[in-house]
């Protein structure tokens, strides 16, 4: 048996094919391999093709770059030879499962291959090294001299050029990240072109105000109704606190910021709608975000301080003679201290993770509104360090807040 038909042998016998193949595939379409006697690497040009498909030749020399890669890797008129419609026959029938390709030409694609891994990338795809917008084969093949976006950043080929590795395992891509991310290194911003942690930082300042602002607003009104609607338990006071809780948790913030917005900015025109740090905006901005937290942490506060209020110690304290002030501030906050510590935990880490619809609504330059523009633009290095500063932040708090516990009741141990 010849070793064609030992092979023609196997193909039939098998249901489970993956090939495997690289520019020798391709010659048939007269498009020319790097080795054989007519190939690219025995072309003569002004530098040897593989010096010109380097990386380092790309930064340094784009001019020649895209001279040579216009000439003689930009090929429209190729067509898919047999090979690649019969590995395309092949994939319908069931029978090949993939085609992996070091080719850059998209002819597998042409014959009608719908499963292909391309290692070296593809010369149809092109994208903006400053902003990432992604540009076709045509606009390359006509543009001029070095092709640049509308933002002014060079357009770079799809491919793998010389110096530039394949992507490397899922887990070693994490390792190195993790190490930079804990070096304060989290990449470059896709749309700004510069670091992902001066981004942040950059816009972090508005929304430390807005967070500061919700919190004393927030402390403000909800400490006092609650304190009001524990001593005057089941009184009219009390119904009317409980239902204008009720009515702040099913209030969405962002229909009160809206609503903020039209009465005091198209109505009223105190405020300007467009944003910005003017006038009561980030008091109203820091309203819309309280709004059902109002709700939630006044009821937790008259839940508890009723339970305080019925101790023994607090009886013996207006036994002794002190004003009932006294007995809340001294003995009913301190004791309730606990429970409400630990979901004004979760509440400021919501006015960091919730201050994106906010500061969106009401024009606020922080990192809840840029990480709403990295969502939509894509901008991986910059969501993953909010994220990452995120997460730290919340483990920080939540041990300064154990802390915090024992300092509040000395029965309390940290071991």
């Amino acid at each position: 048996m010849t070793e064609r038909e030992t092979l023609k042998k196997w193909l039939d016998e098998s249901s489970n094919i993956v090939f495997f193949g690289g520019a020798g595939v391709s010659t048939e379409s007269h498009i020319p391999d790097f080795r054989s006697t007519d190939g690219l690497y025995n072309q003569q040009y002004d530098y040897p093709p593989e010096t010109i498909l380097s990386h380092t030749f790309f930064m340094r020399r784009p001019e020649e770059f895209f001279k040579f890669y216009r000439d003689k890797m930009l090929c429209d008129t190729a067509k898919p030879n047999a090979a690649h419609l019969k590995l395309a026959e092949m994939e319908q029938t069931g029978k090949l499962k993939a085609v992996i390709t070091q080719n850059i030409d998209n002819l597998h694609q042409m014959a009608g291959s719908k499963k292909v891994l391309e290692l070296h990338g593809s010369v149809y795809r092109n994208h903006c090294v400053k902003c990432g917008k992604s540009y076709d084969f045509k606009y390359m093949k006509e543009s001029k001299g070095v092709p640049r976006c509308s933002c002014g950043g060079m357009i770079k080929p799809d491919v793998v050029l010389y110096e530039e590795g394949l992507d490397q395992p899922v887990l070693v891509q994490y390792g190195k990240w993790l190490d930079q991310a804990l070096h304060g290194d989290f990449g470059k911003s896709y749309s700004t072109r510069k670091p992902a942690f001066e981004e942040l930082k950059r816009y972090f300042p508005q929304t430390f105000k807005l967070a500061v602002t919700s919190f004393l607003l927030l402390m403000i009104v909800s400490v006092p109704l609650g304190i009001l609607s524990a001593i005057y338990e089941n009184r009219v006071l009390d119904k009317v606190i409980r239902i204008l809780s009720s009515l702040s948790v099913s209030m969405p913030s962002f229909w009160i910021g809206l609503m903020l917005l039209y009465i005091f900015g198209v109505k009223l025109k105190v405020i300007s709608v467009i944003g910005g740090d003017a006038g009561g905006i980030p008091i109203l901005a820091a309203f819309a975000m309280d709004i059902s937290f109002f709700g939630i942490m006044t009821r937790l506060i008259r839940t508890n301080m009723i339970q305080v209020l019925k101790q023994d110690y607090i009886r013996a304290s207006r036994a002794k003679g002190l004003s009932s002030v006294n007995v809340i501030l001294r003995h009913g906050l301190k004791n309730i201290l606990i429970p409400v510590l630990t979901r004004l935990v979760s509440i400021v880490i919501g006015f960091f993770c919730g201050s994106a619809v906010i500061e969106s609504i009401f024009s606020i330059q922080g990192i809840g509104n840029l990480a709403l523009k990295s969502v939509i633009s894509k901008d991986t290095p910059v969501l993953q360090c909010f994220i990452f500063i995120l997460a730290v932040g919340i483990v920080v708090l939540n041990f300064l807040v154990d802390i915090a516990y024992s300092a509040i009741d000395r029965r309390i141990q940290l071991k």
